[in-house]
């Protein structure tokens, strides 16, 4: 069985300027990984890996630091301009720390963990799971480039090529906005089969956890989802036989990990 996670952006040869508010919520070599708020006329607030333009800036900011910059998408999409507008206190810097680790290990068996799809029907990963199953996480509202459209576009490269019984699934991490309904219409729009590529959502306080399991990370009081890209690979006895960490991975290897 298979579990394929992820997330994507687009992009275009002249970047598009859109500015950008935020706390940091972790700090990284190259990128910050940012709570942002509503991008006007572009992307609703969501938690994520932004690489910058200059990655000195990583070290002019700490976490839970409020920042303004401005985000630049096109082929690729980078955060410029950073500026801190408000220093973080010591007390809010360790309580946005990130959790403890919760990804299920290479190897291990994956938890059971029952997900309602689109389209009214159900699927359940690890014991019990009729089949292999690629799973990835999307926001439907997601136009970054690299990121959710990026998702798609790999997760339906392996729609017609999927064995008989195996499929992909990808759950949304907005579960507020996208209802079964709206993944279904999203689904339908960007050509996924149903029973091939499936759409499914789970209430916040469950997908924490699978999010967490799948190899995402929760931070802080408000369980803040990071929308990197992971790809997990459960086999057909529910245990996971490979993780990615970009969507760089080869076709015929996920298949391979589909074939029962």
């Amino acid at each position: 069985m298979l579990v394929l996670l992820g997330l994507v952006a687009c992009g275009g040869s002249a970047p598009e300027r859109y500015t950008l508010t935020g706390t940091v919520v972790e700090v990284r070599d190259d990128s910050l990984l940012v709570a942002h708020d509503d991008i006007d006329g572009f992307m609703t607030a969501m938690t994520m890996p932004l690489s910058l333009a200059n990655p000195t800036d990583a070290r002019r900011v700490r976490e839970g630091d409020t920042i303004e910059g401005t985000l630049l998408v096109g082929r690729r999409t980078v955060l410029t301009d950073v500026v801190v507008s408000a220093r973080s206190a010591a007390p809010e810097r360790a309580a946005r720390r990130p959790r403890a680790e919760r990804q299920i290990a290479v190897g291990a068996t994956f938890p059971a963990t029952h997900i309602p799809l689109a389209g009214g029907r159900a699927l359940t990963l690890g014991e019990d799971q009729a089949g292999p199953v690629a799973l990835t996480f999307i926001y439907t509202r997601c136009p970054l480039p690299e990121y959710c459209p990026l998702v798609m576009r790999r997760v339906l490269g392996l729609q017609a090529a999927l064995p008989a019984g195996a499929r992909s699934l990808l759950v949304t991490l907005d579960p507020d906005y996208d209802t079964l309904e709206v993944l279904a219409a999203f689904g339908k729009a960007h050509g996924a089969i149903p029973g091939r590529t499936e759409l499914g959502r789970l209430p916040k306080e469950n997908l924490v956890g699978l999010a967490e399991r799948a190899g995402l990370t929760a931070h802080g009081a408000g369980l803040q989802i990071s929308h990197d890209l992971v790809l997990v690979v459960i086999d057909a006895d529910g245990r996971v036989a490979a993780r990615y960490r970009d969507m760089a991975w080869d076709q015929g290897e996920v298949l391979a990990h589909l074939t029962d």
